[in-house]
């Protein structure tokens, strides 16, 4: 499956794996989110499946069992994975689209995904905030600078 990335998404150096997390941190995460998720629709993507960034804006995950014999991931439930060190683009995309591409072994082959991703709320990393105090405790100024 390759998953690309909207515009000005980078998901880090070609070849990387997506994520480096231990087992048990794995399970930290996943155990704290689902604790925030009432109700749970998904599950977390099997350990046969390898997760690499192809290019700064795509990842190929890549089922490692054997073909023959192998475990095919089963048809209905949402999958989960976690992709660390990601950069968001600074501002949202014109075209602000995850697309998923997926080779099947049915007589189509190739099975393609499109959905619009979140809006991108820029980080205020040129802000500064300025105070000053000037009655000694009765008020503050505050200025902004963006």
């Amino acid at each position: 499956v390759l998953v690309r990335g909207p515009a000005g998404i980078n998901f880090g150096a070609p070849g990387k794996f997506c994520m480096t997390m231990s087992d048990r941190e794995l399970d930290e995460v996943f155990t704290a989110f689902e604790a925030l998720v009432a109700t749970k629709q998904s599950t977390r993507l099997s350990d046969y499946v390898q997760c690499r960034v192809v290019d700064a804006e795509t990842l190929r995950l890549t089922n490692t069992d054997a073909v023959r014999g192998g475990r095919p991931l089963v048809a209905g439930p949402v999958y989960e994975f976690i992709v660390e060190a990601v950069t968001n683009p600074e501002s949202n995309p014109e075209i602000n689209l995850w697309q998923l591409e997926a080779f099947t072994d049915t007589e189509l082959t190739k099975e393609v995904w499109s959905i619009e991703g979140y809006q991108i709320k820029p980080e205020l990393s040129e802000t500064a905030v300025l105070s000053s105090n000037p009655a000694v405790g009765l008020f503050t100024d505050f200025t902004f600078q963006f």
